[in-house]
């Protein structure tokens, strides 16, 4: 393909999550080989250097610390901030003209979503999280506010959204801040995908046998899952540890990765030359 944009990824991480942020780049450089992809871990809980040496079997994976407050699960002006420089600096790097910000655990089984809306004027491609809002919501946000499991920002347009950001004080969720800020300077470039029709929550593909939470593989690629986040606030019940979410989050994430490699391809890769 001739003129298309060029990717890179961003996966602001941490050590506990090092299991599902494998199958997160995983997932991403299975649609886009070769794809150039940052871990900004954090600086309050940094990889190992065990931890950072089982990435080493992919190619072009970069790290750095990030300094900025997370606030637990990446919320306020500080944190957008920090985001934002750190995706500012690594399309500096690595030349991209579009940036994915993604979540450590997501899995992202379809390029398309993103890459074919990433042309022309627009600026962001975001899910929307229209599926989930209620009536009278959707009547002030006809196509709801983004979802932070994966966006992607236009490079050119991300010093923009600093200047937007410098001064403001507080702030909710980075994935509502950003999406609302791009909204504000860009209404009519943006990209929305429809998260009901493209998006799924992990335990859509989960059924219980014997009392465990068991994968259905094939029901993910048979529902046409796109995009999916296996995130452990939604996929498991309370009965569990932290610990042990996570390392199930990881540990399907894992399975259905496998189960996408194994079966024939529906579309092809993105050739991505950077």
């Amino acid at each position: 393909m001739i003129n298309q944009p060029k990717f890179a990824a961003v996966i602001f991480s941490f050590s506990d999550d090092t299991d599902s942020t494998i199958e997160t780049v995983r997932s991403l450089q299975y649609e886009i080989p070769g794809l150039h992809i940052l871990i900004a871990e954090d600086l309050a809980a940094p990889l190992t250097p065990q931890q950072k040496a089982r990435f080493h079997r992919f190619p072009n994976i970069s790290f750095s610390t990030t300094t900025h407050k997370r606030n637990r699960n990446l919320n306020g002006y500080e944190c957008v901030r920090g985001q934002l420089v750190t995706m500012n600096s690594f399309a500096w790097r690595t030349g991209a003209q579009w940036i994915f910000k993604i979540d450590a655990d997501a899995g992202f089984y379809d390029h398309r979503l993103y890459t074919e809306k990433a042309t022309g004027s627009i600026r962001a491609v975001f899910p929307s999280n229209r599926r989930f809002l209620p009536q009278e919501k959707r009547i002030k946000y006809p196509d709801g506010w983004g979802i932070g499991l994966c966006y992607a920002l236009r490079a050119d347009g991300i010093p923009d959204l600093m200047e937007y950001f410098k001064t403001k004080q507080g702030g909710g969720g980075e994935d509502l801040e950003t999406s609302q800020a791009c909204r504000t300077l860009w209404p009519e470039d943006i990209a929305w995908i429809d998260h009901g029709f493209a998006g799924f929550l992990g335990f859509d593909f989960i059924r219980q046998e014997h009392v465990r939470p068991v994968l259905d593989a094939e029901k993910l690629v048979k529902d046409g899952a796109k995009l999916v986040h296996w995130g452990n606030r939604y996929t498991f019940p309370g009965v569990y540890t932290d610990k042990e979410k996570r390392h199930m989050c990881a540990l399907y994430a894992r399975q259905a990765n496998d189960y996408v490699e194994s079966i024939p391809r529906k579309h092809p890769h993105y050739e991505n030359i950077l």
